[in-house]
């Protein structure tokens, strides 16, 4: 089974002053920057959010080609469902981590 990070988002009290930090990552582009709100930067072949939120710590993208194994194999991790699309893991809550592809 192959499973690929394609974007984290972490949430950061400052997103310009966090911008500034991670525009200094090689291969990088700015994708989108909504000043004091979000900024979305592309790096090699994932994306970085920086979203300004202090509530949470980080949401995680993943890509998979089987929806079911991956959510077995996530399970047999030690990450708990506890909501439809929500996942905990060693107590830190995880959006949504995985969507279907149409094929």
């Amino acid at each position: 089974m192959n499973i690929s990070l394609v974007g984290l988002t972490l949430h950061v009290p400052d997103v310009d002053h966090s911008l500034n930090f991670y525009k200094q990552l090689p291969d990088r582009s700015i994708l989108f920057h909504m000043p004091g709100k979000f900024a979305l930067l592309k790096v090699g072949s994932w994306r970085l959010g920086l979203l300004q939120d202090q509530k949470r710590s980080f949401h995680v993208e993943i890509d998979c080609q089987d929806l079911d194994a991956t959510c077995v194999l996530l399970k047999e991790s030690g990450f708990q469902l506890i909501l439809s699309g929500l996942w905990m893991w060693k107590g830190h809550v995880l959006r949504r981590l995985i969507s279907k592809r149409s094929a």
